[in-house]
């Protein structure tokens, strides 16, 4: 009997399947077309060395531990890496994107590394770092990258936070319908409630019509990160449903890395949604202006019996200056430079990564730490010795502080959005 043409096509699909499934138990993957064209950018290396200086991991190791961003293109683009080999390679990289930016031909190292990880999630689960797993497993059952605290615990705990920096605690607000939407994200929800708090003090003194989101989730970067890109879709696309169902066309963000990838989902949707996602320092220099904030911390100041000068150095946020945009972080400068009783003793770091880039303080928290000792090196190297590094990320004022703790008690860190709560409220 004649085989009729839905048949056929029935058994392709199968045989098709078939092929799939032989290839995941070969750990063999089918690359995307997408996939394909960026993993030929690797074969763009020139095996030239330039990028080694600029890469932080490596800063911190050594060729034997780990190879550079240059390891990462030549393994990847000339043979089908087995994933076992190259865990370790993939996950110590901290996609900072230093690499890229130095790199005469733009090999996109950090996308590699992220797509890499994204099959790893998918061909070897068993690879996946024990840490990874566990963040996972916070981010599929309660929608954070940290296990929340009980509510009322939380409260407590921020209000203690902003006693102690003598600025006032304000409750929680949702509102129905808003201009703005604060995001906060898990960092500063969990961990460094003085920076959600600081936010939160700063919008309403300048009169926002702005509102939390009841039950935050995550922005999904963290899942991105390990590799569950299916998860972190979902995490992003909850967070700008809910931020639609308030009427919102602006998100606001205290921290870089949840700025960042808000802004890359817009992207990737053609950002015709109508809806803005910035930065706090972005916000306050192109829609409040930098006069109105030094003019607020100015009027604070007159009123305030003691005007000391801060001596401050500002660590530059990788998913701020080279993810996001260096326009953002050069408005970080700006803003601090219009604060009175403050003074910049320095404005970056080299550009490099605090240590925590890429889930490398959980991967490797070794390595991790010794890149954070290498940045506070850098930073009281300078002429005049800072009393406090200041930087617009949260996930970077945890890992300097833990740097600190470990090396250099003498300074001190402290998120962007805190010192600029103390100067103006």
């Amino acid at each position: 009997m004649a085989t009729t043409g839905k048949e056929a096509t029935t058994q392709a699909a199968s045989g098709l399947s078939f092929i799939k499934e032989k290839m995941k138990t070969l750990s063999l993957l089918e690359n995307q077309p997408h996939e394909k064209d960026l993993l030929s950018q690797l074969g763009k290396c020139l095996n030239c060395g330039v990028c080694l200086p600029s890469c932080p991991t490596l800063e911190a190791t050594s060729f034997e531990v780990f190879p550079g961003p240059r390891g990462i293109a030549t393994t990847v683009s000339r043979v089908n890496p087995n994933f076992w080999d190259i865990r370790d390679l993939i996950y110590t990289c901290t996609e900072c994107g230093s690499c890229q930016e130095i790199c005469p031909e733009k090999v996109p190292v950090p996308k590699a590394a992220s797509l890499l990880r994204g099959k790893i999630f998918r061909l070897r689960p068993d690879l996946i770092p024990p840490g990874h797993k566990e963040m996972l497993m916070n981010l599929s059952q309660h929608g954070t990258s940290l296990p929340p605290e009980d509510e009322e615990l939380r409260s407590d705990l921020a209000e203690s936070a902003m006693k102690d920096l003598a600025l006032p605690y304000k409750k929680d607000v949702y509102k129905g319908s808003a201009q703005v939407v604060y995001f906060a994200g898990c960092i500063s929800t969990h961990r460094a409630p003085e920076i959600r708090e600081s936010g939160k003090l700063i919008l309403d003194k300048l009169g926002v019509n702005f509102t939390l989101l009841k039950d935050t989730g995550c922005c999904g970067l963290p899942a991105s990160l390990i590799g569950d890109m299916e998860l972190a879709d979902k995490l992003v696309k909850s967070v700008f449903d809910r931020v639609r169902q308030v009427g919102a066309n602006t998100v606001i963000a205290t921290c870089s890395g949840c700025a960042n990838t808000l802004q890359a989902y817009l992207n990737r949707m053609g950002n015709n949604t109508g809806i803005r996602v910035k930065h706090l320092a972005e916000y306050l220099v192109e829609d409040v202006g930098s006069q109105k904030v030094s003019s607020l911390a100015k009027s604070k100041e007159s009123k305030m019996k003691s005007k000391a000068t801060e001596n401050i150095a500002i660590h530059s946020a990788c998913h701020l200056s080279r993810h996001l945009s260096r326009r953002i972080q050069d408005y970080v400068i700006q803003l601090a430079e219009a604060l009175p009783g403050v003074q910049i003793t320095t404005s970056n770091t080299r550009q490099k990564c605090c240590g925590a880039g890429g889930l490398l303080s959980i991967f490797k928290p070794d390595v991790s730490n010794k890149i954070t000792i290498a940045r506070l090196q850098e930073i009281l190297e300078q002429e005049k010795k800072p009393e406090k590094i200041v930087a617009p990320c949260p996930t970077c004022v945890i890992q300097m502080n833990q740097g600190v703790s470990n090396s250099t008690p003498e300074i001190k860190v402290e998120d962007f959005a805190v010192l600029l709560a103390r100067k103006i409220v």
